[in-house]
């Protein structure tokens, strides 16, 4: 074996270090609540021992059947996502022929994935899709990778929306007795709350981050981007948007009624040219009536920027996995080329371009028509 991929559930101290030993001699004991994945009829479910997840099979429109939590919460009304092009028609996200393939079955951590399009009845369809959920051994929560890609027949299409919404809570009372709570960061995650289900939103957008996010550079955490729907006898859940800032525009809406989910804001018209593919990655978190907010936001944020566990170059070195590395003594001139290369590069935030910022030899090249 040269390479080995593992998970494992560990417990970590708050900013101190823990070292961790990987034996080969010993059963590894597995966790009390294992993620089970359980295909029925086209139909996925996956059960942590939290929450269970019902998925829709082929052909059905939507993602989510419901997602339910073992304190008795249940999301039941959950849409999309749903596409809008540019004269605002819709296409709802469709299962493909194929349904749901099992990636990962537990029982530390499960992954399932399908891929299909959005259709409209009377348009046909318009943008591929693929879509992965995650789910991990008795955890309250999932996460969902969701791209969206342009294999169109006409070179620019036109982005006006892609939501998702979710609600459907039966609870007793009225809308006017759910908690909501809207958190943005800018250093420090600011929170919104109102204890009567008022409608609270927020539009992240270009013009908001000229004037707040010029300090940040855009491979650093930000913060973190969030709303809460909560009832004091049911609990509540909350949805995350990953690394929203740098990926503007994104928006997020929270009422007593539910929730919506601004992957892309509706009336943006987000230009993509043919072959490109944008992933969007998010948080769905159920908690119990007891659960405080800033424990909400303490989730939110380690989805954000979860500890990574990082092996000394020794260890690489000591193994023989790879060509030698001259980890003690380092040539100045290859370190400083190295450095440089990362730091001068182009670098920007926003939907098209974090991660692939524009370039000015391209531009110069007049590739862009004009535009960067």
């Amino acid at each position: 074996i040269k390479w080995l991929l593992l998970h494992f559930q560990a417990d970590l101290p708050a900013n101190q270090g823990k070292r961790f030993e990987c034996c080969t001699e010993t059963l590894a004991s597995l966790p009390e609540q294992a993620v089970v994945v359980d295909p029925l009829g086209g139909v996925m479910r996956i059960d942590t021992g939290a929450i269970s997840v019902e998925l829709n099979g082929p052909g059905q429109q939507g993602l989510f059947q419901s997602i339910s939590s073992a304190d008795g919460l249940a999301l039941n009304q959950i849409s999309g996502p749903v596409i809008g092009n540019e004269v605002n028609t819709k296409f709802h996200c469709e299962i493909g022929s194929e349904g749901w393939e099992v990636l990962e079955s537990g029982p530390i951590r499960a992954v399932v994935q399908t891929s299909g399009k959005h259709v409209n009845g009377e348009e046909g369809s318009w943008f591929d899709y693929k879509v992965r959920v995650y789910a991990f051994a008795g955890k309250p929560w999932i996460q969902m990778d969701y791209q969206i890609i342009h294999r169109e027949a006409h070179t620019d299409q036109t982005v006006n929306a892609l939501i998702l919404e979710l609600g459907g809570v039966t609870h007793p009372g009225s809308a006017e007795e759910v908690r909501t709570v809207l958190g943005r960061s800018n250093y420090a995650t600011n929170m919104q709350c109102s204890e009567s289900g008022g409608r609270l939103a927020h539009r992240i957008t270009a013009e908001e981050l000229k004037y707040q996010g010029n300090e940040h550079s855009p491979e650093i955490m930000y913060g973190t981007f969030f709303t809460d729907w909560h009832h004091p006898q049911v609990g509540g859940y909350s949805v995350t948007l990953y690394q929203a800032q740098q990926n503007f525009p994104k928006e997020l809406e929270v009422s007593g009624e539910g929730m919506s989910v601004g992957i892309i804001p509706e009336g943006i018209g987000l230009v993509m040219l043919q072959g490109m593919a944008k992933t969007h990655r998010m948080f769905i978190h159920l908690h119990g009536p007891e659960e405080q907010m800033e424990q909400v936001n303490i989730r939110s944020l380690q989805f954000q920027l979860p500890d990574r566990p990082v092996l000394d170059a020794s260890v690489y070195e000591h193994a023989g996995v790879m060509e030698p590395l001259a980890v003690a003594d380092k040539a100045g001139e290859a370190e400083r080329t190295l450095v440089y290369l990362a730091d001068y590069r182009a670098k920007a935030d926003g939907i098209l371009h974090w991660g692939d910022a524009p370039d000015r030899a391209y531009s110069e090249q007049g590739r862009g028509r004009g535009e960067w």
